[in-house]
């Protein structure tokens, strides 16, 4: 009888899970089917810090922008700035002085830093310019001072940003005058010769640069630049058969360079000597001159907006064979598209340069140039200038400065 009972009793207790297993399913179950487990919840509803911060990314630490910006104006440009700021996305940058680069220039080398949405250049606390990515992706105009007018320099040498001397500078202080016939650069021009009984068309190249090797540190009175310069200009005749090199310059010499504000002075004191070709002399049968002279020379530049930059100054011949008149005068004046166009890549500019000799009466020597300058939206070391070019006046090619010559031509005209 027990034994029966206890049967029974198991039968029920079989029963009762079965019940309970099709009333109510296991845990396990129930959470599967009712309610998912938290990882798929949160999945679906919230998803994982990794998945938002992929949609909505974490502001860029302002640190790291300050430090960021800092690095690059001083490496990329060569400017100190007094101050950087970013706050809520609008980076603001102070200079003890207008920024010897184009600001279109900078603005988009600033625009283009993570977390940087807007940006204020001042100087003296005066808006130079105020760009917002939106419209710099645009190719609208950004806000600038009236009239795009550089700001009064001031400022006490704590503000200016470099109090060390500084070794092989990246840019020199006087920039190259665009339409002087012998400022030492890297060029190549076809010329023709107009009304000339000797020549028609020239190739006349030249390679040279101006060596920055040590400036002062930044004070109130501006800085201080110690330059080498170095130079040679040739002339081939390319109506001949072997394109005969007809005449050929050297020169080199050195400068000391101030810049303050608005004004840079250059004091050069340099040499050039003068030698025929050796095809043009056995072709012609002419006497050989030995030109040789050293100069000893200021200008003075100064550009109170940034598309324009007047220059004047003169020298002397300190010591020169032949005998030829002393005195030298030079002015001249510049200009520079405030806006790069083509996306930034180029720049629309023009020179004039306008020189006098004692040597030749003092006759006019005119020199224009004007064309487009290829360079990088962002970078500023290097420059291509395409340029048209007309001369009138005495011959800049040392063996043949007695002659007056009348010249056009097409350039290309390289820039570090």
């Amino acid at each position: 009888m027990e034994a029966a009972a206890s049967e029974e009793d198991v039968e029920e207790d079989v029963a009762v899970d079965a019940a309970t297993s099709e009333a109510d399913p296991p845990v396990d179950a129930a959470t599967s089917e009712a309610d998912p487990p938290v990882d798929a919840a949160t999945s679906e509803a919230n998803p994982p810090v990794d998945a938002a911060t992929s949609e909505a990314d974490p502001p860029v630490d302002p640190a790291y922008v300050r430090g960021y910006v800092t690095a690059l104006i001083e490496r990329t440009y060569d400017l100190r700035p007094i101050s950087v700021e970013i706050e809520d996305g609008t980076l603001t940058v102070r200079f003890a002085r207008t920024p010897r680069v184009a600001l279109d220039k900078l603005e988009r080398s600033l625009l283009a830093v993570e977390g940087v949405e807007r940006i204020r250049l001042l100087t003296d606390d005066r808006l130079l310019l105020e760009a917002e990515r939106d419209a710099a992706a645009s190719g609208t105009e950004a806000a600038e001072d009236a009239n795009g007018e550089r700001a009064e320099t001031r400022g006490t040498p704590s503000e200016t940003g470099r109090d060390a001397w500084e070794i092989f500078p990246s840019r020199e202080l006087f920039d190259p005058l665009i339409a002087d016939p012998r400022w030492p650069h890297f060029s190549a021009s076809h010329q023709w010769y107009l009304g000339d009984e000797e020549l028609e068309r020239v190739a006349a190249v030249s390679f040279g640069e101006t060596f920055s090797l040590v400036r002062s540190p930044q004070h109130h009175w501006g800085e201080w630049e110690l330059d080498l310069l170095a130079g040679v200009f040739s002339v081939f005749d390319l109506e001949s058969k072997s394109f005969d090199l007809v005449n050929t310059d050297f020169f080199v010499g050195l400068a000391s360079t101030h810049h303050v504000g608005d004004f840079t002075t250059t004091l050069r004191a340099y040499h050039q000597s003068s030698h025929l070709g050796d095809e043009y002399l056995l072709r012609n049968r002419v006497d050989r001159v030995n030109l040789s002279f050293e100069v000893l020379d200021l200008l003075v530049s100064y550009q109170p907006w940034r598309w324009l930059r007047l220059y004047g100054g003169g020298g002397l011949m300190v010591h020169r064979e032949p005998a030829l008149g002393r005195g030298i005068t030079q002015v001249g004046l510049e200009l520079w598209s405030p806006l790069a166009l083509a996306g930034g890549y180029l720049r629309p500019v023009a020179g004039v340069d306008v020189q006098h000799r004692q040597e030749s009466d003092w006759q006019t020597d005119l020199s224009l140039r004007t064309g487009v300058q290829i360079e990088h939206p962002v970078l500023a070391d290097r420059r291509l200038q395409i340029l048209g070019e007309y001369y009138d006046g005495r011959s800049p090619n040392g063996q043949f400065f007695e002659r007056r010559i009348r010249t056009v031509g097409l350039g290309v005209h390289l820039g570090f």
